[in-house]
């Protein structure tokens, strides 16, 4: 029975090497696969031929530049119908960064039309192939402007959820490619090294640098191999399915006092697409602040901005309240109801207040005088008579008068002194539960001078 499995399994060896599968020296399954990558060169390629004997991965040629793989789409279609995973690449023809994004949009556009089904199979990365001549020459050689490049694309098609490979060879991420940046943008790294003995005892790794692939390309297509051959490692790690993904918003509303934002974000995988601040509404004022009493309802403006000055819109970011009457003295509110993208209140307050008043005469008398004004009894609770021996009312002292009072007399001064003297109305009102007062502009000053 031992002789007969040694034979069967020679025989079924044989078969393999005469119809062109290259199977590898093994390894555990749980630590590599084994695939090809094909395009429009291995013609209408057959996943149930020998050619794909013992592998369980594609990558599939997407195109070139901005041009579709001519089998792209049979490729794919025949991957998804054999249940195996595949990925793509793009052989990149990219001069510019301009010209970056052409080749990040046609991938991006392109793979979008996959079906759902085709999704869930496309599991493995997108590609960007480096390996242009032209491309090197055109970039001056230049290791920044080709890496710089590599970023821009790998980063355009990991934002709307694919994970981003470069692939090249030895020479490519020796001198034009930097590592460094490419491990720590944590890109996924697919090398191409072509040696006639190759170990797969453990992951290879890129000349002497000790970055290790994640796929190695260890063979070409040949006249005795019928396409390239590919070696996956940690497919634990690799192979994940695509999501398809459903972008839901979540807002944070701002406030008067706190910045909000806008959080793009994938209701299946959690992936942010995008966030967006809201700056908090923190520059909120009126008009006026007082006007004085004139019998008729009187409102200021209100203009609402963010921290940044944008003025926002009413009936779009808040609406207004008013506290009813508006026409008598005293103190009135305003609230700022914010909607939309802000929640929450702030309230502005305003005065009404008296008229003011006129002084008619002052009388001087022996160390005193006597101040007469125009009598305003219309919401006024009474008068403030001030005076100062400065014109400009420093160290000013005050007495008091009711509103029904047209004069008052003030004594105990200096004699032979100059004094200055004006008066105002005021109004005694509730507000939070406490007597405030609210004042009239002053009348003009008097000059007397006390005997």
């Amino acid at each position: 029975m031992k002789k007969f499995l040694k034979s069967l399994l020679a025989l079924l060896m044989s078969a393999l090497i005469i119809f062109g599968a290259s199977i590898p020296a093994f390894a555990s399954e749980n630590d590599y696969k084994y695939g090809v990558d094909i395009s429009y060169h291995n013609g209408d390629f057959d996943f149930s031929s020998s050619a794909f004997a013992g592998k369980s991965f594609v990558m599939i040629r997407l195109g070139y530049y901005n041009h579709i793989d001519t089998e792209f789409w049979n490729n794919v279609k025949k991957a998804t119908a054999a249940n195996i995973d595949f990925g793509v690449y793009l052989y990149s023809y990219a001069y510019s960064s301009a010209e970056v994004k052409v080749e990040s949009d046609f991938a991006i556009k392109t793979l979008s039309q996959l079906t759902d089904e085709q999704r869930q199979h496309f599991t493995l990365p997108l590609a960007y192939d480096l390996e242009d001549k032209k491309l090197a020459e055109n970039l001056g050689y230049s290791k920044s402007k080709i890496t710089a490049q590599a970023v821009q694309f790998c980063d355009a098609v990991k934002n709307v959820g694919y994970v981003p490979m470069i692939y090249a060879n030895q020479n490519w991420f020796t001198n034009y490619i930097d590592l460094n940046t490419v491990t720590s943008k944590k890109y996924k790294i697919w090398f191409a090294y072509y040696t006639p003995k190759p170990d797969f005892s453990k992951p290879k790794t890129i000349g002497t640098t000790g970055v290790a692939a994640d796929i190695w390309q260890y063979a070409e297509k040949s006249d005795d191999i019928s396409c390239d051959q590919n070696v996956l490692y940690n497919p634990s790690e690799l192979i994940k399915p695509l999501c398809i993904h459903s972008f839901k918003q979540y807002v944070t509303r701002a406030t008067a006092t706190a910045d909000g934002k806008i959080v793009t974000k994938c209701q299946k995988c959690g992936k942010v697409s995008s966030t967006k601040a809201i700056n908090k509404a923190s520059n909120i004022k009126l008009s006026r602040t007082w006007y004085t009493y004139n019998g008729k309802v009187q409102t200021p403006s209100v203009t609402v901005k963010d921290r940044k000055g944008n003025t926002l819109k009413k009936g779009t970011h808040y609406t207004l309240s008013y506290q009813s009457g508006r026409k008598s003295v005293g103190r009135y509110y305003i609230k700022v109801n914010f909607k939309g993208n802000y929640s929450g209140s702030k309230t502005l307050y305003y005065d009404i207040v008296p008229k003011s008043t006129s002084v008619s005469k002052v009388t001087a008398g022996k160390k005193s005088f006597k101040v007469t004004w125009k009598k305003q009894a219309s919401q006024t609770t009474g008068y403030q008579i001030q005076y100062s021996t400065h014109s400009n009312f420093k160290n000013a002292k005050s007495v008091w008068a009711k509103s029904k009072v047209t004069s008052k007399s003030v004594t105990k001064l200096s004699a032979k002194k100059n004094y200055y003297v004006r008066v105002r109305t005021y109004k005694t009102i509730k507000f939070g539960g406490k007597n405030h007062y609210l004042y009239s502009t002053w009348s003009g000053s008097k000059k007397i001078k006390t005997k």
